[in-house]
């Protein structure tokens, strides 16, 4: 037996568990998170009719319905199914769903995921310094895997535009991210999953990894031929201190 070990030091926490909210909502049956809290969505599974055979007739509804609530503003946003990847909604807010659907999902803080809602008509830029890394979580809300359209990338003197992003994708800084949700009639707002993690520095000689203060992220990362690797734990922290990390694997 391999029993494969990751300590955090200084920001261990315990396990999380998972949860399912059932749409839709109810007065008494709510989608909450408050500040500081993020909920890691693993899956939003609509209800599917069948007949008496068993075959499939398509879902109940052919539009899933939802709003995102703050304090200020409530913004009807893109929802659909989404089982094959992972999204995130960070607090304070409530998710108001209008349609029998299933949500499976766990809760988790002290982590830099952020989830601005891009509303129709609206420019937006993110900023990456040096020394930092932005990465997109795999979908939307809305389940789909292009997040950002037409968007403009610059990096010193080099400037691009149309470049369409996908799920998974990340850029080290610095440079700037821009893109505009154009205007039109029936937009819904859309919700955008990412964070911007310091880079890690690798520490010689030493079975460590030294993460510095501020926002970063730890992976592990798996392989079955050394050459093609996929993330096996993704964990953005936020720490006001260093802290260290060490994969201690036990045969």
């Amino acid at each position: 037996m391999i029993r494969l070990i990751v300590l955090l030091i200084l920001l261990a926490q315990g396990s999380v568990q998972a949860e399912l909210f059932v749409g839709p909502t109810t007065p008494a049956h709510r989608f909450v998170l408050a500040a500081g809290q993020v909920a890691m969505i693993s899956g939003i599974h609509p209800k599917f009719l069948y007949n008496s055979e068993g075959g499939k007739l398509g879902p109940e509804a052919p539009e899933l319905g939802a709003s995102i609530v703050t304090s200020t503003e409530t913004n009807v946003v893109y929802f659909g199914e989404c089982n094959q990847g992972t999204t995130a909604l960070a607090g304070p807010l409530e998710l108001v769903v209008s349609n029998t659907v299933a949500i499976s999902y766990r809760v988790i803080t002290n982590t830099s995921i952020q989830t601005p809602v891009i509303k129709s008509g609206t420019t937006h830029r993110i900023e990456i310094p040096a020394g930092k890394t932005l990465r997109f979580l795999a979908f939307g809300i809305d389940g789909y895997r292009l997040l950002l359209p037409n968007s403009e990338i610059t990096q010193g003197a080099n400037h691009f535009t149309g470049y369409d992003i996908y799920g998974g994708a990340e850029f080290d800084g610095p440079l700037t991210l821009s893109f505009t949700y154009p205007s039109f009639e029936g937009a819904k707002g859309f919700s955008l999953p990412y964070y911007i993690s310091d880079q890690a520095t690798v520490l010689p000689d030493q079975a460590a990894l030294q993460a510095p203060t501020g926002n970063f992220e730890l992976q592990v990362q798996k392989s079955s031929d050394l050459v093609h690797w996929s993330p096996s734990v993704v964990l953005p922290r936020s720490s006001d201190a260093k802290s260290f990390y060490r994969i201690r694997i036990d045969k």
